[in-house]
């Protein structure tokens, strides 16, 4: 491998900020990412037959995020409030629904009603046991493993609860996707010279 001052691995989102921060202070950068693909939890289909571009990872902006809002305006992407319905595939049929987590009113009062910690796993088989509540615990894991990223078996229960009943934050969503930031940062990454290489998985740092 050519020399470089430093070595990133990861070429995600925060791998490829590291690298934009690094590059304009004048080192000299390499990025190394497993996937053949960069973004990391961003991962943006745009698929000849679809109609528009689906997100298949990150896919809203959180509340007033001023870093991210930023770089969306240094690559001149913007971005919408969140609309739109909530559907879901049961058995074949699609049906309209009000929140992404069954049961959720019941779910919020049995959080509220938790006095100490214990992980969602422990705390959906104390509070939901039982095939009436299978839906549930489905939803909830899902929501749990899929949107945060997170091990039903270890997150904690009370955060999911702060996050579950914290106060509505406005939501957006980049026009195009994601994958349109993923694109700037990587030609902005190559127009200042770093390095980066896809499918290059790390076994050992020395």
């Amino acid at each position: 491998m050519d020399h470089s001052d430093i070595v990133i691995i990861g070429g995600g989102v925060s791998g490829l900020a590291a690298a934009r921060t690094l590059c304009k202070a004048g080192f000299s950068v390499t990025v190394l990412e497993a996937r053949p693909r960069l973004g990391g939890r961003v991962h943006t289909i745009a698929e000849p037959g679809f109609a528009i571009r689906v997100e298949a990872g990150a896919e809203f902006i959180h509340g007033d995020l001023p870093k991210t809002t930023a770089l969306l305006q240094e690559a001149g992407l913007s971005y919408r409030a969140i609309q739109g319905e909530i559907w879901r595939n049961k058995s074949g049929k699609f049906l309209q629904e009000q929140d992404f987590v069954e049961n959720g009113d019941l779910l919020t009062k049995r959080l509220q009603e938790l006095r100490e910690d214990m992980t969602v796993k422990e705390f959906l088989e104390t509070y939901f046991s039982g095939d009436q509540h299978a839906a549930l615990r489905n939803s909830v894991k899902s929501f749990v493993e899929g949107y945060d990223a997170a091990d039903s078996s270890r997150a904690s229960a009370l955060a999911l609860r702060d996050e579950w009943t914290a106060e509505e934050e406005e939501q957006y969503r980049p026009h195009g996707g994601y994958g349109n930031m993923i694109e700037f940062m990587e030609a902005d990454l190559l127009k200042r010279g770093c390095r980066i290489r896809q499918s290059a998985v790390v076994t050992r740092v020395e």
